[in-house]
């Protein structure tokens, strides 16, 4: 998701239009993007959001792909209105992706699961000039449809999580199993082996038994 909100953002003058103008515009899409991903998750749930906005997101960047713009202003123009539609919906699925993230983790495993997170967002982000800029080399298309297709396979991977809205978090990954929401190998069967989450409360009860 990182590789395709920094990644349309860097690929604005490769819009057709001008590129002043261009790189404004993804500027200010993100303000009616905060309000969407606010308004949304509230009505609609985390998940529908996200995947709504991403799967918009998907579309937006394959079919600039496939929008040249060297065939007349009416085209450079439609490149532009469907790049900012793109722009709009990956930065509400990124304004709302912490959220859900949040919700989705137990309290048990939620820092390392919020660490690794950004992790892989970073890798996501730091890949994106390389694909913005580098990969126009091989065709001016391939950047977006890069980014369009990463965006299709988030949108699939995401239909596998469970939604969060109006429910309270888990504190333990026995909670969610419980409720049918994770297969028994999700988490690397951590539950099956205490000493790989280790509870700080119920550690410093047994420093306390040892002394």
């Amino acid at each position: 998701m990182g590789l395709v909100y920094y990644g349309v953002s860097l690929a604005a003058n490769d819009l057709g239009g001008e590129i002043y103008r261009d790189y404004i515009l993804t500027s200010l899409v993100e303000f009616p993007a905060i309000l969407l991903a606010i308004y949304l998750c509230n009505r609609c749930g985390r998940k529908k959001t996200i995947i709504g906005s991403t799967a918009l997101a998907s579309a937006a960047c394959i079919s600039v792909a496939f929008i040249p713009k060297d065939k007349g202003q009416g085209l450079v123009n439609l490149r532009v209105i469907v790049g900012m539609i793109g722009k709009l919906g990956i930065a509400t699925s990124f304004d709302s992706i912490y959220t859900w993230s949040v919700e989705l983790h137990p309290t048990v495993i939620r820092s390392q699961g919020m660490g690794f997170l950004q992790i892989a967002g970073r890798i996501g982000s730091a890949s994106a000039p390389w694909v913005a800029k580098g990969l126009k080399s091989v065709h001016h298309a391939v950047p977006f449809l890069v980014m369009g297709v990463s965006s299709f396979i988030a949108t699939a991977l995401m239909l596998l999580l469970p939604e969060t809205k109006g429910r309270s978090t888990a504190e333990a990954i026995e909670d969610r199993k419980d409720q049918g929401e994770y297969p028994e190998t999700v988490f690397f069967n951590a539950t099956h082996d205490r000493n790989l989450i280790v509870n700080p409360v119920d550690s410093e009860k047994d420093e306390c038994t040892k002394l």
